[in-house]
């Protein structure tokens, strides 16, 4: 249906007063989802040949055989309230099942390395790939339950260890016996995921919003981006413009939609399992990181920052640059270097170009 530029007009206003009034709605209370059981629980048969008129055998709640068996015990007659999943989830995290445990550990480590113990983290069984370090793997599962499944626990404990502290560097010896790194001879080299690499460049601008909680938050479109987005009322638009610079966790995903800077950058699809993401190396995410609006945008803001906080220096606004952007002071041939840039272009120009540096991009 097409709309005359009144109605149109009309259309807007409206949406802009309900996301108006969206914001100036108190907060809702907190809710939670209760299970309960009113009906007589029904017995449950093996069904021949998976028709639903042909009941089998009866049979029990339990456990999977191939894990271990076992039976869960539920007290006779059938007006009870059965306990069957809190007794799946006891069983799960019992020290005599640490499948689960090695599952999340394996996912934490891949976060951390690049590559799980396991390399198929979504199939840590026979047809997966087989475990480079099954020891440490369970150790880490053992701490892991020990530590009554604290990830920040697990997280710190895999950062302060030796193999996470290795450097990066090349080492010819090394790389002819393992060329893919598998039993960790050195730190792999990776380059930030998408999201982060969008809230590093926020926080490095300075306008980074770190308000925690929330409905998720849809960002105003760029022309780019409007023109994958085939009807722009499935994108509600937040109405508040301090959201726009949140972190990347809470943006508004659309399964049939990604931004085109995540997708550039390997953003998984929104409507499949993603077990691990791919890292390539392609000219259009060069082109995104100098040439979108959102960069230019960022690229002012940082500039301005700088100006703020260390003046018109040229010298002090590299010094504080290098050292927001990387997190170290420039060495003096950088330092030279960039001063000369700013002698003929301008400090938002190097701003970007800091941005568009591998080491902003990547971990070392």
């Amino acid at each position: 249906m097409t709309l005359t530029p009144a109605e149109k007009d009309e259309r807007e206003s409206l949406l802009r007063q309900i996301g108006e009034a969206y914001v100036a709605a108190p907060p809702r209370y907190a809710m939670a989802n209760v299970l309960v059981h009113s009906d007589v629980v029904p017995d449950t048969h093996i069904l021949v040949r998976g028709d639903f008129k042909l009941k089998g055998p009866k049979v029990e709640p339990g456990f999977l055989s191939a894990l271990g068996g076992g039976t869960i015990s539920e007290p006779g007659g059938s007006r009870f309230i059965p306990e069957r999943r809190k007794a799946l989830a006891l069983w799960m995290t019992s020290q005599a099942q640490p499948l689960l445990a090695r599952v999340m550990v394996n996912r934490i480590w891949q976060g951390h390395f690049g590559r799980g113990i396991v390399g198929t983290a979504n199939d840590l069984g026979r047809q997966g790939e087989a475990p480079t370090h099954p020891e440490l793997l369970d150790w880490l599962a053992a701490q892991f339950i020990d530590a009554k499944w604290s990830m920040k626990s697990m997280h710190k404990l895999i950062m302060l260890s030796s193999a996470y502290q290795l450097s990066s560097e090349p080492d010819a010896a090394n790389a002819k016996i393992d060329s893919e790194n598998r039993y960790l001879w050195r730190m792999n080299r990776r380059r930030l995921e998408a999201e982060a690499v969008r809230d590093n460049v926020l926080a490095t601008a300075g306008t980074l919003n770190l308000k925690a909680g929330g409905p998720p938050i849809a960002t105003p479109l760029t022309r780019e981006e409007k023109d994958g987005m085939r009807d722009m009322t499935e994108w509600p638009v937040s109405s508040d413009p301090s959201d726009y610079a949140r972190r990347s966790v809470y943006l508004f995903v659309k399964r049939s939609f990604r931004l085109p800077m995540f997708e550039t950058f390997d953003a998984p699809d929104a409507s499949a399992s993603c077990a691990r993401r791919d890292s390539s190396t392609v000219a259009p995410q060069a082109l995104a990181m100098m040439n979108s609006e959102f960069m230019a945008a960022q690229a002012e803001q940082f500039a301005k920052r700088l100006k703020e906080n260390h003046g018109e220096s040229p010298e002090r606004q590299v010094d504080a640059g290098w050292r927001i952007a990387f997190g170290r002071a420039p060495s003096a041939e950088e330092k030279e270097k960039a001063v000369a840039f700013l002698a003929k272009s301008t400090l938002p120009r190097l701003c970007l170009l800091w941005f568009n540096m591998s080491e902003f991009l990547y971990v070392d």
